[in-house]
């Protein structure tokens, strides 16, 4: 280590990970590995990886693709156990051999994905702030659903509850989309008179509409292929006057289809 103007250059002894085996193997219904060099939707499938690096392993990143979209991808930091520290997995980062590190994770593809190919791409970094290289493996799915299709709005109605009385109130958002298959996701972008009040998406319980037959609700007349959620959104006395506009509202159904 040497002092220059203030700062310090450090030297470090470490390498670069290097990912030398990864894994997809299929899961049966029971979460037992199965022999099967294919994936049966409904199931999960584990993801088996090891890792040489001289310094401990608290990165991971990943992307998981399915044949007609991106399912999530992103990376977050790991906890990590040195060679003695534990004896069996815990999750995380766990180091087996000096320099040898195992991780392992289960990913669902449910019954309502589609058939093909699934793609992993992962890669890590550790505590020296070195990355590896990415690997990428392939898992073919099948019995999945054939030719999923992309969810409808078909309505978005708000219902205010004491909005102008000068004090506080509520506006919840009603929405319905028609969609064969569940709908679990809701995105929406709510502005106000000062600009943004809300936006994202997140995951959300709809309900399909051929149980909500009530006067005046509206899956009043829909079937069970459309769904229904609500959103609410609370105003104080002292929220600005004006008009409040959902400018976005989205779906993402259980075939991750928006």
């Amino acid at each position: 280590m040497t002092l220059k103007e203030g700062t310090f250059d450090f030297e470090y002894d470490y390498d670069t990970p290097i990912i030398t085996s990864m894994e997809l193997i299929p899961l049966d219904s029971a979460y037992a590995e199965s022999s099967e060099n294919f994936l049966n939707a409904g199931n999960s499938v584990k993801l088996k990886l090891f890792i040489y690096s001289n310094a401990p392993v608290n990165w991971f990143n990943s992307r998981w693709e399915s044949p007609t979209t991106n399912l999530h991808g992103g990376g977050q930091g790991q906890t990590y156990c040195r060679l003695g520290d534990c004896s069996v997995y815990g999750g995380g980062m766990r180091e087996v051999s000096r320099g040898y590190w195992e991780y392992y994770d289960t990913l669902e593809v449910t019954a309502y994905q589609p058939s093909g190919n699934y793609t992993r791409i992962v890669g890590v970094r550790n505590t020296a702030e070195l990355s590896s290289f990415d690997v990428t493996k392939v898992i073919e799915v099948r019995g999945g659903l054939d030719n999923p299709s992309a969810p409808v709005v078909h309505s978005a109605v708000v219902v205010t509850s004491n909005l102008g009385s000068a004090q506080s109130g509520s506006a919840t958002l009603h929405v319905v989309a028609k969609s064969a298959v569940p709908v679990n996701w809701l995105t929406t972008s709510l502005n106000g008179p000062r600009g943004s009040r809300h936006g994202g998406g997140q995951g959300t319980t709809f309900t399909a509409c051929g149980s909500l037959q009530s006067v005046g609700h509206p899956c009043l007349g829909l079937g069970n292929d459309y769904w229904h959620a609500t959103q609410g959104t609370s105003y104080s006395a002292w929220s600005p006057n004006g008009t409040y506009t959902y400018t976005y509202v989205g779906v993402t159904n259980a075939s991750n289809l928006a």
